[in-house]
């Protein structure tokens, strides 16, 4: 029997063509230098998040590192190359079209496996400082990735597709439901947020029915698939290697951020909700009762560590890798840009309290339409809503958008000052 874990790549892989030597000599350039790699399922799109993955690692000083669905080995080949602390990487891949066991063959420390990654990651048992399991699609089990995760360690769960944010439909939904336990609002501006909003509730969900729970290190939305990807400490209730006040905090924290949205039928508004409110909810900034759609079960406070994210960003600072020269490897600039402005924006949303619980993003052309004017300028709109005292930043999820504390009805007034001055 196949397990939800049996895929990491489209059936199709399992009859790849014969392909050209050329296709399987490429360099991956300044990220590994020197190396050979198959470019069959290598995304050179995904460089950031390989590089987040790496900081983030750096952090908890492992001794074990597992990649359970390595495709062509990229990701463990940055953990053995980029990890300070030389761990050992088990790299597990259930399809052997991805020609990995060639392409590590050249680092000793990791050892490869072909096997179900579920299996795999049953076996494991709270053994890995690091589990980064980047699945296909919504077939990850995440409750295997948490549970094969140490005290104190790091776990990056990935989901893939549009799929993964409930955007196809009916079949989306149904999948949403069966694999992460729980609905999104159907045709929404902040879809691909409530996704990741999903996956990260799920993962803390996955700690706390083991009596544990999470702190979100950070959450990161990609357009390209899209790419859904959250990475979080876990922290055991026993034997508790943070102390006894960090679990206390994060169980809090769990309680207060696991929860649901309920978006106003009337004027589109979030308002989050606790499970007992389902039946009696109302928007808190028209206060209409009535119609609405609930989102939810999902995580509704910060996506982001703000202390480690600093952290993050000085290591990466500190080996070169925003600037034009690195002790580690070669700095391609177009990438050391993208890199830094990740970073700065994943900083930003976090950066004002205010904002941790503040709900989805609010999108500037979403906000012209319901009022019948063009787009208003970015700059100017969060520069109005600060001088009216809310918090504001910039986010991940789209250049024309903002995250804010202040209610739809205040921003919506914003854009109309700001279209008649």
């Amino acid at each position: 029997k196949l397990s939800v874990f049996f895929l990491t790549t489209p059936p199709k892989c399992f009859f790849l063509p014969r392909q050209s030597e050329a296709l399987y000599s490429s360099q991956l350039g300044s990220e590994v230098p020197g190396l050979n790699i198959s470019t069959a399922f290598f995304r050179q799109e995904s460089r950031v998040s390989r590089d987040l993955a790496v900081l983030a690692a750096e952090m908890i000083e492992p001794k074990m590192i597992v990649d359970a669905f390595a495709g062509a080995g990229t990701r463990a080949l940055r953990y053995a190359h980029d990890v300070s602390t030389k761990p050992l990487i088990i790299a597990n891949e259930p399809n052997r079209g991805t020609r990995l066991a060639e392409n590590v063959a050249s680092e000793s420390r990791i050892e490869t496996r072909f096997m179900d990654g579920g299996q795999l990651l049953r076996s494991l048992d709270r053994a890995a400082d690091v589990v980064d399991a980047d699945s296909f699609g919504l077939s990850l089990d995440i409750a295997d990735a948490v549970a094969a995760t140490k005290d104190g360690g790091l776990c990056i769960v990935t989901s893939t597709g549009a799929a993964a944010a409930g955007a196809r439909g009916e079949a989306s939904q149904k999948a949403m439901l069966a694999r992460l336990g729980t609905t999104v609002c159907s045709g929404c501006f902040a879809q691909n947020e409530l996704g990741l909003r999903a996956l990260l509730g799920r993962t803390a969900a996955a700690a706390a029915n083991a009596g544990d729970a999470i702190l979100p290190i950070y959450a990161t939305y990609d357009a390209h698939g899209p790419v859904f990807r959250v990475a979080a400490r876990i922290i055991r209730k026993r034997p508790g290697v943070l102390g006894k006040n960090t679990y206390n905090q994060a169980r809090k924290l769990f309680f207060s951020a696991y929860c649901y949205f309920f978006k106003c039928g009337h004027c589109s508004h979030f308002t989050p909700i606790q499970a007992h409110e389902l039946g009696t909810a109302h928007c808190i900034d028209c206060g209409h009762d009535g119609a609405g759609e609930i989102a939810g079960p999902m995580w509704t406070g910060q996506l982001h560590d703000h202390h480690t994210l600093l952290k993050m960003q000085i290591e990466a600072e500190q080996r070169g890798w925003l600037t034009s020269s690195a002790n580690h490897r070669p700095v391609d600039q177009k990438h050391a840009a993208a890199l830094k402005h990740t970073l700065a924006l994943l900083l930003s949303e976090v950066a004002d309290s205010r904002l941790h619980f503040s709900g989805p993003f609010v999108a500037l052309d979403d906000i012209a339409k319901k009022v019948s004017i063009r787009t208003p300028p970015l700059e100017p709109f969060k520069a109005e809503l600060q001088r009216r005292g809310f918090a504001t930043s910039n986010t991940q999820f789209h250049p024309k958008a903002c995250r804010t504390d202040a209610p739809l009805s205040v921003c919506l007034d914003v854009a109309r000052t700001l279209y008649y001055v």
